[in-house]
Parts: structure tokens; C-alpha cells; sequence
């Protein structure tokens, strides 16, 4: 080849890859895209039931979808299952028509439900999509003259796991029918793991004996925000701009007393959870009704130790676990932390008068008040919704008459439970005894955006259901992998710069969504030694299963405390005007105004591969800064740079 053809394809190849650097250099949005959850975008599922042919069910051998089947758990103390019957179930002319009618409707005959009043469950298996919203509607029907009660619940084959949305609806005595409707985000399981199975409508029944009628089933996938699927429903902090609170910066000090570390992370709240000897059954361990005799001593040093550090911060202390003289059933199996524990108290006096015990001794050091940790599990709460809806109005009680005049403003924060137990929670009669309403949501560290506004959305739509207002606290969360559903991918490894960033991305995507405290579990870390936020002196140790001098000090920040400590240096008192998701590639941008009034942007990409990317010019954007606390100066406004998958970068005028 001449020299001269050679410079020309040289200079053409040149050319042609400085295009494709243009062509693949992305430019960031100045404009949130708009989004209306009220329109629907797919319907999934309609149907009337006019069609002829018997019932599609069976026992267990379900799995087709938009084929109805009976499925049973019911096994009662006697031991007894529910016997599966086909003529329990048939396509019938419903009750609110003429009995000539030609109107069909799917009928339903629960003949026993378990002790609990659960067991017997109508499945409808659907192609759910992960974090969509969901408007679900049906006409649920009874008998005439008869009163019923339908739960209705999105959720994923496993009958334990926990529901993605779940509202009970009732069928009043001087009715045929109601026409109902339920909102939802499909979340597959606790942390909004994706579930390799069946995802599936299910109808609860809550009476047996007495028919359920069912017609007129809708399913569609709204139109909702991905970073804020429940951005229509009102709560008590969403209001815009949003305060980055300084209670969003929480911790777990699990293992104190083996240590005496306060690591620079700019922790401002404390939930006492997870240590021994902050639990009632600790406290007060036999039938002594003097307070003063009681053992206070280890929540006394935790107290402490906290306000020694930090004299403006806020406690949460979680009521619970029953001292064996106090319990309803002192020889309770399965108890996570001792026989017996777990069951509810016998007499309402004795549990108000730990509270009240509580309250009086901590009062200006302790504000807030956690009704039970995760009373959903039976190794927790051995007892029923209904019975913690009784026991939360005995704790706002005794709360009220420690301070009358709410000169300390104690308040009461909700159980973390999932749906199908906060709705029989809420249903009877609990919401108005709550000042804060609680979640508790795990993350992977790879779907953090997705898991969170998913989780969340369903708190406000719950609250919603339930015409409450309140502020949605998350008391316990994690960074984690195979715990509490949440997955990651196999072996997965992520680099220092990827769990440095998992915190500021965690907060802002809550801050986003009206979140307002949030606690990490824990300071010192448990499974993965990446999870933990400061260095144990032997990263070998696992500390969640050895004695109480198993490893000190905890001092070294991990990659996960400093991101931690970086998010507050950033985000604490800032107010958030804008977050969104470019709708290609998956980029997302906040913009805030810090608390001394400056305005940054927090930019990162969960894409597969790096982004090169441009800021718009209204930015006025000079330098980047990573986690690491790496500054790079900009040479203009749109000069281009790099996000890495899962790194968050600040962006500074």
C-alpha cells in the first residue's frame, strides 16, 4: 500500500473512532422525566369468567399462569390438614345476578381454616415484574345476609415469605358485593430479591364455611416513577424540597463493652436491637415491680456511651422480648433468644409497667420508643396482630403518662413487618397509637435502586389504605448477601470503590423516596467481613458467634464505614430538589442544595460498563469527587469524565 493511502485510512480511522468516543459519550439530563402513576402502561391480566369448563386447580401442582388453583396450609393444633376438595369451587351464576343470567363469577368454599385464621389460600399465578406498580381490582362477594372478610396479597410461591402488597377487604352482611382495588409494587421477598419461582395473586379467605365470589379481575402495571414508584401518595415528609435529617445517619453498636470505640463515621442516632442485655426479660428478670431494683446497669453504659459522644443525638430503645414470670406461655420453643421470650406478656399491667419504667429512667435521653422488633417472625413475637395492636396502645399510654405535656416528645415508632401481617396490624386498630411508621429494608449492594423505592412505595401505600400520615423511619438495614432475602450475584466480590459508594447511593435513593432515619446493622458486622463499617482486629473472626472479648478495637474504617462517613460529609442537612433516572443508560441524578447553601449534584451509573458522560452547562460544573475523596478539576463546564458502575461521584460549581 502507497504511504500516502496509508496516512488517508490512518486519518479515517482516526476520524472514525474519535465519532464513536462522541457517539458513546452520554449526556447528563437537566430534566426529570415525567411520570403519572394513575395511567396504566400494560395490562397483565382481565378477565369476567364467562367462559364455560370446569375450575383449572389442584394441591400442590401449580404453576401455570392466569390459571386459578386451591392450595392448603391448614394444619391446625390438632394436627389436621384441610382436605382439598374440587367441589369446594366451581363456575357458578353469582348471587347479585338473576339466577337466569348468563353472568358467570368463580366460587370459592373454604371448609376450615387454621387456628389462626389462615391456611386455605386461592392462587393466581401472573408473570409479576420486579419493582413494577401494580393497580390490582376484582368484585369479591358472599353469601347475602352473611358478613366476610377477603385478604388479598402479590407474592411469590413460598407460602412464608412476605408479601409484596397486601390489603384486606371487607364484605359487609347488607351486601352482595364490593368492588375493590389494591395498589402495589411487586417485590418478590423480604429485600426485594428476585425469587426463581412463581409469582402469584392470592386471595385469603377469613371465614370458613361461607362462599367467596369473584369476578371481574384486573391486573395492569402503572406508569410509576422507577426512583419513586409511590411519588402520588402523600406522608408526612414529602415535601419538596426534602431534608437530608440528620436521624438518616443511625447505627447498631452491637458488640459494646468488648469495646469502646466511636469511629469517625458522624453517627447520630443509636438503636439499641441485637444486644442481651437491653431486652425486658434482661432488664427485669423476676416479678419485682420496683423499678429500682431492676438491672439497668448494661442499658445505663449504652446510653451512656452515646451521649457522652454525642449529647444531640437520638436513641431508639425496641421494647420486647418477655421475661419468662411475665410471658403468656414461659415454655414458648423457637424463641431467638431464650424459651419463652417471644410469647406476648400475660397482663397488659406488667408490659406497661416496663415501659412506663423505661420511659421515666431514660426521660431527656431516650426520645423514641420501637414497638417490638419484627413481631412478623414467631422467634420474635409469638403472638398475633391483633395482640401488639392491644399492646401498642398500652405502650402509647404509658408513654403519655411519663410525659403528659409532651415536653420530651416521646414517641412510638411501629413494628417492621410484612404485608400480610402489617395489614391485620393496621386493620385492627393500631395506626392510631403510631407516630412513625417503620420499615425495615435490606439491600444488595447491586439493587439498591430498585429494592428501595419498591420497599418503600408499599409503606406509603399501606399508610395510605389505612388513612394514615406518618414518617417512614427504616430502624434496621444492611449491606448484605443471602441474609433476609436479599441476593447478589454468585461469588460476588465488590471492589473498595463500590461498597464505599453503597451508602451515599442507599441514603439518597431513601431521601428521595421520604425516608427520614435510617440505622445500619451493624457498626461491627456480621457474615461477609465487607459488611461491617470499621476493621475487627481479626478480619478472620466471625464476632456475630464468639464469646465477648473475641476481638478489639474496632477502629479502622472499612470501605463501607468510610463510604459511610463520606455520605454525611456530603448529604447531612442538605435539601434535595430533584431526583431522577435517565431513562437510558441507567444513570441517576440528585441535585441538592447543601446546608450551607451550595449546590451539587450526585451522579452514578448501575450500567453493566463504564458511562462517559457530559454535565449540562447550567451546572457550571469544576471538579468531581469520589469516595475516596479524590477532587478532579473539570477544564470547562461540559468537559466529559467517567462513572463507573455502582461509584458515586459529587459534582461541584
Amino acid at each position: 500500500m502507497h504511504k500516502s493511502v496509508q496516512a488517508r485510512v490512518a486519518m479515517l480511522t482516526l476520524l472514525a473512532t474519535s465519532v464513536a468516543a462522541q457517539a458513546a459519550t452520554v449526556a447528563l439530563s437537566n430534566t426529570a422525566p415525567v411520570y403519572d402513576p394513575s395511567v396504566v402502561k400494560t395490562s397483565v391480566y382481565n378477565k369476567t369468567y364467562q367462559e364455560s369448563g370446569a375450575v383449572d386447580g389442584d394441591y400442590f401442582g401449580w404453576a401455570v399462569p392466569s390459571k386459578w388453583y386451591n392450595i392448603s396450609y391448614c394444619i391446625d393444633a390438632a394436627n389436621t390438614d384441610c382436605a382439598v376438595d374440587a367441589t369446594q369451587w366451581a363456575r357458578v351464576t353469582p348471587p347479585w345476578v338473576s339466577s337466569t343470567s348468563t353472568d358467570k363469577a368463580l366460587k370459592f368454599v373454604p371448609q376450615k381454616l387454621a387456628s389462626d385464621g389462615t391456611g386455605i389460600q386461592y392462587i393466581l399465578p401472573l408473570p409479576f415484574v420486579l419493582n413494577a406498580r401494580y393497580r390490582i381490582s376484582m368484585r369479591l362477594g358472599t353469601t347475602p345476609g352473611n358478613a366476610n372478610a377477603v385478604q388479598v396479597a402479590m407474592m411469590g410461591k413460598t407460602s412464608w415469605d412476605y408479601a409484596a402488597m397486601a390489603r384486606t377487604f371487607d364484605i359487609p352482611a347488607n351486601k352482595a358485593y364490593v368492588d375493590v382495588e389494591m395498589k402495589g409494587v411487586y417485590t418478590g421477598s423480604a429485600g426485594g430479591a428476585v425469587q426463581a419461582d412463581t409469582r402469584t395473586l392470592r386471595l385469603f379467605p377469613r371465614k370458613a364455611g361461607l362462599p367467596i365470589y369473584v369476578d371481574n379481575v384486573k391486573v395492569e402495571i402503572m406508569n410509576a416513577d422507577p426512583l419513586n414508584p409511590g411519588s402520588d401518595v402523600s406522608a408526612a415528609t414529602s415535601t419538596v424540597p426534602l431534608l437530608m435529617d440528620t436521624k438518616m445517619f443511625g447505627l447498631h453498636v452491637n458488640e459494646l463493652g468488648s469495646h469502646n470505640a466511636w469511629p469517625a463515621l458522624s453517627q447520630e442516632v443509636l438503636r439499641l436491637w441485637g444486644t442481651d442485655s437491653s431486652y425486658w426479660f434482661a432488664i427485669q428478670p423476676t416479678n419485682d415491680p420496683d423499678p429500682s431494683h431492676w438491672n439497668w446497669s448494661q442499658v445505663d453504659y449504652r446510653v451512656n456511651y452515646f451521649r457522652s459522644h454525642n449529647s444531640s443525638g437520638s436513641i431508639i430503645y425496641t421494647l420486647g422480648q418477655t421475661p419468662a414470670w411475665a410471658s403468656s406461655n414461659p415454655n414458648q420453643t423457637g424463641c431467638a433468644y431464650g424459651t419463652g421470650v417471644c410469647a406476648p406478656p400475660t397482663n397488659d399491667a406488667d408490659f406497661k409497667a416496663y415501659v412506663k419504667a423505661t420511659a421515666q429512667r431514660y426521660l431527656g435521653k431516650i426520645q423514641y420508643y420501637e414497638i417490638w422488633n419484627e413481631p412478623g417472625w414467631a422467634g420474635f413475637f409469638a403472638g398475633s396482630p391483633a395482640k401488639l395492636a392491644s399492646m401498642t396502645a398500652v405502650a402509647k399510654q404509658a408513654l403519655k403518662e411519663v410525659d403528659p405535656a409532651d415536653t420530651y416528645k416521646l414517641r412510638l415508632i411501629g413494628p417492621a413487618v410484612g404485608d400480610i401481617w402489617m395489614d391485620q396490624y393496621l386493620r385492627a386498630g393500631a395506626g392510631v397509637n403510631l407516630d412513625i411508621f417503620n420499615v425495615h429494608q435490606y439491600i444488595s449492594p447491586v439493587t439498591i435502586e430498585a429494592d428501595v423505592p419498591a420497599g418503600i412505595a408499599n409503606a406509603k401505600l399501606m399508610m395510605q389504605a389505612y388513612g394514615l400520615k406518618l414518617p417512614i423511619w427504616n430502624t434496621e438495614t444492611g449491606a448484605s448477601c443471602g441474609d433476609y432475602g436479599v441476593l447478589c450475584p454468585a461469588n460476588y466480590a465488590p471492589s473498595d470503590s463500590v461498597l464505599r459508594g453503597v451508602e451515599s447511593r442507599s441514603l439518597a435513593v431513601q431521601w428521595a423516596n421520604s425516608v427520614s432515619n435510617v440505622d445500619y446493622f451493624f457498626m461491627e458486622g456480621w457474615g461477609p467481613t465487607w459488611e461491617g463499617l470499621v476493621q475487627r482486629a481479626d478480619p478472620g473472626i466471625n464476632c456475630a458467634n464468639t464469646g465477648p472479648d473475641y476481638c478489639t478495637p474496632y477502629m479502622p474504617l472499612q470501605p463501607m464505614g468510610a463510604g459511610f462517613a463520606k455520605a454525611a460529609a456530603w448529604l447531612k442537612n442538605a435539601k434535595l430538589s430533584s431526583a431522577y433516572k435517565m431513562t437510558t443508560p441507567d444513570i441517576y441524578i440528585f441535585k441538592f442544595t447543601t446546608s450551607l447553601g451550595a449546590k451539587r449534584y450526585l451522579v452514578w451509573t448501575t450500567a453493566a460498563s463504564a458511562q462517559t458522560v457530559t454535565a449540562p452547562s447550567t451546572w457550571a460544573s469544576k471538579t468531581v469527587t469520589d469516595t475516596a475523596g479524590v477532587v478532579t478539576s473539570l477544564g470547562s463546564y461540559t468537559a466529559a469524565f467517567t462513572l463507573k458502575p455502582n461509584e458515586p461521584l459529587l459534582i461541584s460549581p
